[in-house]
């Protein structure tokens, strides 16, 4: 184990966190086209408030990991991240929580940066461990019936909550490896190299709405109650976020001069202008709730990612590793 000293190193991406040295053991390398690396450290969380650290006993020591990239914009990540948590904020104050899980992100540069590491599995780990059955999986966390429909309830929330925040800012390049889930349910995506309509050359076969046949699985299917669930929690949340479609706009427009590759000054107005059409204005909620059930669908029946896309990515993995 690679030691940071007795003192330690303040955590940045979180302050109240001291690292104190590399859990070599737990470290490892991500699939991914640009290989990001998990770090685990030895660590202390202790309280920010100087009065209570003051006459705080030493915390015990724990582990905290993070996740270095490098070949991507993390501002791309902190800002989705950002975009994630504030859409979560608006939500609660109507009293739906949809289970988000916005991680930590600090850039260090347009090319690198820093990820708060959120334990879970990839979609594709889950299923390997369950006989490609998601729900079967999910409901093999715990053996407490009433906890196992928490799970499932969590599982079913994030999904939709997910699900409107991708449609929304247009999340490309999305596949089983990007798509995670925590052992309490929380379906979560991470990977943002590709955002606000734009995907890897060849891949623009995406359906308005990221849904896959995998993830409906681990819902019980498309016949089944659960995913009806789904569908009316997810249009319950789109209609909720319209009422701040100005709000979520002004956001995006204050980060053109931050030059993302996916807002560049020269072709954010039409950027933003898919965005504003993405919320459906000018049509009233009882419409727009009509209109949003029908995306729903056509995206659940766009078979061609689902059928094609997939299995090439998991043979390009495969190939390169």
């Amino acid at each position: 184990m690679a030691d940071l000293g007795p003192d330690g190193l303040t955590c940045p991406l979180d302050p109240s966190i001291k690292l104190y040295g590399v859990v070599a053991k737990s470290c490892s390398v991500f699939k991914s086209a640009v290989q990001p690396m998990k770090m685990t450290f030895t660590s202390r969380k202790f309280s920010i408030d100087r009065e209570i650290r003051a006459t705080q006993e030493f915390p015990e020591l724990g582990q905290y990991s993070v996740v270095f990239k490098n070949g991507d914009d993390t501002r791309q990540d902190s800002l989705v991240n950002n975009m994630v948590a504030i859409m979560d904020y608006l939500l609660k104050q109507v009293r739906y929580d949809f289970k988000f899980t916005p991680f930590k992100v600090l850039a260090a540069s347009p090319n690198d940066g820093i990820l708060e590491f959120v334990p879970s599995r990839t979609i594709t780990e889950a299923q390997n461990l369950s006989n490609g059955n998601l729900q079967t999986y999910l409901i093999g966390l715990n053996s407490d019936p009433v906890k196992q429909k928490k799970i499932l309830d969590t599982y079913l929330w994030s999904c939709a909550g997910y699900a409107v925040a991708t449609y929304l800012l247009a999340i490309g390049d999305r596949h089983l490896e990007n798509l995670m889930v925590t052992e309490n349910g929380n379906f979560f995506h991470l990977d943002f190299g590709f955002i606000l309509g734009r995907n890897p050359k060849g891949k623009q076969n995406y359906s308005p709405i990221r849904l896959n046949s995998e993830i409906i699985k681990g819902m019980g299917g498309e016949k089944s109650k659960g995913y009806e669930e789904f569908k009316d929690k997810t249009i319950d949340a789109f209609l909720q976020l319209r009422n701040h479609r100005h709000y979520l706009l002004n956001i995006l427009t204050l980060m053109v001069d931050a030059k993302l590759k996916d807002l560049p000054e020269d072709d954010y107005a039409r950027i933003l202008r898919e965005m504003n059409n993405r919320f459906l204005p000018g049509v009233s909620n009882e419409e727009a709730r009509e209109i949003f059930a029908q995306i729903i669908h056509e995206s659940v029946h766009a078979i061609f990612a689902n059928l094609v896309y997939e299995p090439l990515h998991n043979l390009a993995v495969w190939w390169k590793y």
